[in-house]
Formats: structure tokens, sequence, C-alpha cells
């Protein structure tokens, strides 16, 4: 087994192969000061949130006035400090991503930042009040229109979870839309409703905040999330990650986004270069 690293100051993004058709890699962007490669990623990225969230017109504010698609929900400092899950198409195209914050202090996760003191003492105890750097926040889960209703969404979910493992963590958290059944949807995975309601203006729904216990099975999405942790390797000195990804020996069965066997699954390599 031979482990190809590739370090931050690189700018990489690491192909995790391909499942089901779909492409997947991670992009790890660090704290500020980010370099023009980090910066270029994190704009595409934002980008694709504002383009897939306008809806044809729906929710115009995501458009700007010079006509650039923008993801105003959130400040870009939150996509600071966080892996970058990414789908891909055959022809390259993004058709996905989820966004993977390690987080050393529960109570700092800007997701748990808001609530009120009661309510956080509340949250806490319901995941296990999480040692420091045992936690992770899970959020930014987006489909292009074209591609809800498949496979990306389920593959992403996955890489989230798997991420979360690689990065040692025990508990997982965010708060997750409910308009489409998002909610409904992480529950196949293990998550857990904690019961906490947030209006979300900008979307026009409700977004409920949910956790899962990443030391515990997926649900039955678990084969897929083992297949992906297993083809991840992250270090953390001083719990400050640096992308890995595990060669492993080729396969002879992969694995389908609902954890049945499938065609072989392609073998990882890395692609250099900001996110497009």
């Amino acid at each position: 087994m031979v482990d190809r690293e590739v370090r931050r100051e690189e700018g990489a993004e690491v192909s995790l192969g391909t499942l089901s058709g779909t492409t997947l890699s991670l992009r790890w962007v660090p704290p500020e000061p980010l370099t023009q490669a980090d910066r270029a990623a994190v704009t595409a990225i934002r980008a694709f949130r504002g383009k897939a969230w306008y809806e044809s017109g729906a929710r115009p504010w995501f458009l700007a006035d010079d006509s650039t698609f923008h993801d105003v929900g959130e400040p870009v400092e939150h996509d600071f400090g966080a892996w970058h899950g990414l789908a891909r198409d055959d022809g390259g195209h993004l058709t996905g991503c989820v966004r993977v914050t390690p987080v050393d202090q529960a109570a700092s996760s800007p997701a748990l930042a808001a609530l009120d003191a009661n309510t956080l003492d509340g949250v806490l105890s319901r995941i296990g009040r999480p040692a420091t750097g045992q936690g992770a926040e899970l959020g930014k889960l987006v489909v292009h229109p074209a591609h809800r209703g498949g496979r990306t969404a389920s593959l992403l979910v996955a890489l989230s979870l798997a991420v979360g493992r690689a990065l040692r963590r025990t508990r997982a958290w965010g708060f997750v839309a409910t308009g489409r059944g998002q909610h409904r949807f992480l529950a196949h995975y293990g998550c857990h409703d904690l019961g906490h309601v947030r209006e979300y203006p900008l979307y026009g729904e409700e977004t409920r905040l949910m956790w899962c216990d990443l030391t515990a099975p997926a649900g039955r999405f678990e084969p897929l999330v083992s297949e992906l942790a297993g083809r991840i390797s992250i270090n953390e000195p001083s719990r400050r990650p640096l992308p890995a990804v595990t060669e492993q020996p080729p396969r002879t069965r992969g694995l389908n986004v609902d954890g049945r066997p499938c065609a072989a699954a392609s073998e990882p390599t890395v692609r250099r270069g900001p996110a497009a």
C-alpha cells in the first residue's frame, strides 16, 4: 500500500476515483492566508452553489449585478479551514459539492455558536459532548438541478462521513434543509434529528439540526461510506490536515450508491489545479 500525499501549499484537488459514473475528489482549503489557487477554487465552488440555488430565477439574489453567481448565504470565511468534497460527471463538469469543517471545540462551531445557552447545552448533551478535536461540522450539500434525485447526493453525503472518519472525528452535525425531504434522506445514513428548527429565508424553507455518530455504522449506506473511507488517508499534524489518498490494490468489484456491488471502480489519481 502506497500513500500519495499532496501538501496544502500545492493547492491540489485529490481525486478519489469514480463510483457509479461520478468522479469524487477532495480539496483542503486552509485558513488564511490563501494561495491564488485556493481563492480560485473557493470562488468556483461558491459560484456553483449560487447557480444551483438560483433556481432559474426563483431566487434572484444569488445572481449579482455583474451576472455572476454567488453564495450569499454566509461569509466566504466559512469556506476556509475546511475540506470540500466535489462530484463531477464524465465530462469533468461539477455536479455537486459538500463541506466538512474540522472543529476543535464543538461550541465554537458556526452551526452551534448561534444557539442560545440552554439550547446549546441540550444539543451538546444529546450528541455526547465531544472532546476537543473530536467534532466536525457538515454543510453546504449542493447538487446541480439536473442531477437531483440521482446518485450525486448519496455519494456526497457518504463522502462527508468518510472524511469525518478519516479525520478521526467521533461526532458530526449540521443544519439540513427540508424542502425536498433532505432530513429524511440523511436518516438513512444514521443521522439523527435534534429537534431544533431554523428558518432560512434565503432558501424559502426551514432547516433542521442533525447529528451523526461517526463511530457507528452509517445505516444501509455503511458499505459505501466504508468504501470511500478506505480511499482516504489524512494526516493531521497539530490538527492541521494534509490530504493523502491511499492507493489501493486493483478491485474486482465496486459499490453502487445504495451499497450494492457493481462494476469495478476506477483507481485513484491525483488532479492538480483549482476546482472548475
